[in-house]
């Protein structure tokens, strides 16, 4: 608990920064499980519109 008070009173904005980014990586993981499941699972749906949505999705989270 030491050690993460030090790093809080040092690096205040660093890492509270990396905490919002892991918090946004995981929301956007869950929302890609989201949409694969809603889209190309239980919907039958076999269209290619899907795709654009699925890509741009994916490359939001390599971001």
């Amino acid at each position: 608990m030491a050690l993460l008070n030090v790093v809080f009173r040092q690096f205040c904005w660093p890492f509270i920064g990396v905490l919002l980014l892991t918090l946004l990586s995981a929301v956007l993981g869950i929302a890609m499980i989201a949409y694969t499941n809603s889209e190309m699972l239980a919907a039958i749906n076999t269209s290619y519109a899907v795709l654009p949505g699925f890509l741009l999705q994916l490359a939001l989270t390599m971001l």
